[in-house]
């Protein structure tokens, strides 16, 4: 009787305690109902971060997607309001903002629900197209001793495929005005000369990124090292201090870096995480911007209003912007959102026309400029885009339920693969700022060129990979050089 009565006061006191917290989450939502979604944004996506990196056993959270897309999902959903909380910005009215941050929540917790259920559920029956024994720890131990042999075999040909991208990106740059154009304070010149120079895209970048990562895959000696460093030293320095995107910098770097920490060559602490997390805040914040804009403009940093400082005027508050700006009309027209047209958009304009009857239409992001914003886009500018609005577009709430639970079974399947997860991992970032038409383009085109890659090496060393296709295992430890 005693042990009933014991659990009917335990039972009463947390019933009484949970209606106490939905009474306060209740008046606090009615109150302060943008404070309310900023921390609940960011509730949900550090426990969830926690919970998905102590389950799966992650080093780092740079070498890993969900993570790291977690974290920047955050940043751009939460800033723009926490600015109009403080005081920093009042563009838009707190009942605008209130609509369009709901919009925010309910894509993350439908991101979410998809991560889980990619993660938690398990088909009992396996992969229907492969037999037991293929599955087998021997079958893996021999896979991975054949990758362990055919990787360095990929050095010369990433290496040569890389040189082939940077001369394609110098003669992309003599299109857009040669050295003329390069330097932080040419940056608005450059935007120009991109919107009008003629001639196809060339996916310069696309070919360094894949370049980059299969040369940082089959480094296996110091001297190969000491050059993959320089390499990367130029290329950053290039990116960086010559075209002034720091973009860039992340495209072509990040798989590399994850790559690394993955074979143990890069060990970051938990303090190290910290600041490199503070580092990359202060490069995507207002301070770069400004910073950028003084030495364009030529004007000390003193003058700038102090709207100017604030932190969503840097990287993280346009897609926000545009999203508002979306939802707040009931009709777009010339604009075309549905995903058929981005996969569609990798296709050649030849093509496309054949297939469709019609040319290319604007990519979402050109089209929101030239309609909400025609000056920047007469003067060769652009805000980015936004997945949500994309949604929106596309099926309204609906919309956007079943883009981020498809989003986020995605993210766990391409978590799981060997090569993609390397190069989709710059995405954790583009695609809070990009249509999907970008997206799609710049996974397909890093992954051919991966496959480019691989075929350029078969080409080059056949002996080798007849051997490899006996299954000839030769043991290499993946996370030491040899010194030479």
């Amino acid at each position: 009787m005693g042990r009933i009565c014991k659990l009917a006061i335990v039972t009463v006191l947390s019933s009484l305690v949970m209606l106490a917290i939905i009474y306060g989450l209740y008046e606090w939502l009615d109150k302060q109902p943008l404070l309310f979604y900023i921390v609940l944004i960011v509730f949900m996506n550090i426990s969830f971060s926690i919970w998905y990196g102590k389950r799966n056993h992650i080093r780092s959270m740079f070498n890993n997607l969900i993570t790291l897309f977690l974290l920047f999902f955050t940043l751009y959903s939460i800033t723009y309001p926490l600015d109009h909380l403080i005081g920093a910005l009042h563009e838009r009215t707190e009942e605008e903002l209130v609509q369009v941050i709901q919009l925010y929540v309910l894509s993350n917790v439908c991101m979410l629900i998809g991560i889980t259920v990619a993660s938690v559920i398990h088909l009992k029956k396996g992969r229907p197209k492969f037999s037991k024994p293929l599955w087998t720890p021997e079958h893996i131990e021999k896979k991975e001793a054949e990758q362990r042999l055919f990787r360095p075999l990929l050095f010369w040909p990433a290496l040569i495929v890389l040189l082939i991208g940077i001369v394609i990106m110098a003669y992309d740059q003599s299109r857009l005005g040669g050295f003329a154009s390069l330097g932080a304070a040419n940056r608005i010149e450059r935007f120009k000369a991109i919107s009008t120079v003629e001639g196809i895209s060339l996916p310069w970048k696309s070919i360094i990124t894949s370049s980059l990562l299969l040369l940082a895959m089959s480094v296996r000696t110091r001297a190969q090292l000491k050059l993959f460093g320089f390499i990367v030293l130029l290329l950053t320095f290039f990116f960086f201090f010559l075209i002034g995107s720091r973009l860039y910098v992340v495209i072509a770097l990040l798989p590399s870096l994850a790559l690394f920490i993955d074979r143990g060559y890069i060990r970051i602490s938990r303090f190290q995480h910290v600041v490199l997390i503070l580092i990359m805040m202060v490069f995507i914040s207002s301070l770069f911007n400004n910073a950028r804009l003084s030495l364009i403009e030529d004007v000390p940093l003193s003058s700038f209003p102090p709207e100017r400082w604030a932190f969503s005027t840097g990287e993280t508050g346009a897609g926000f912007l545009v999203t508002s700006d979306i939802i707040r009309v009931d009709h777009y027209p010339e604009a075309d959102p549905s995903y058929l047209t981005s996969v569609a958009y990798m296709l050649p304009s030849v093509i496309y026309q054949s297939v469709f009857g019609h040319g290319k239409p604007k990519t979402l992001g050109d089209w929101y400029v030239w309609y909400f914003y025609p000056y920047i886009f007469n003067e060769g500018g652009g805000r980015g885009f936004s997945p949500i609005a994309q949604a929106w577009m596309v099926g309204g709430h609906t919309g956007i339920v079943i883009q981020f639970f498809v989003v986020g079974l995605l993210l766990v399947w391409i978590s799981r693969t060997s090569m993609l997860k390397y190069i989709c991992l710059p995405l954790a970032i583009m695609f809070q700022r990009s249509p999907m038409n970008v997206v799609i383009m710049d996974i397909a085109y890093a992954f051919l060129f991966v496959i480019f890659i691989v075929v350029l090496a078969a080409i080059m060393r056949p002996k080798v990979l007849e051997q490899l296709m006996k299954r000839i295992p030769e043991r290499h430890k993946a996370n030491t050089f040899r010194v030479r």
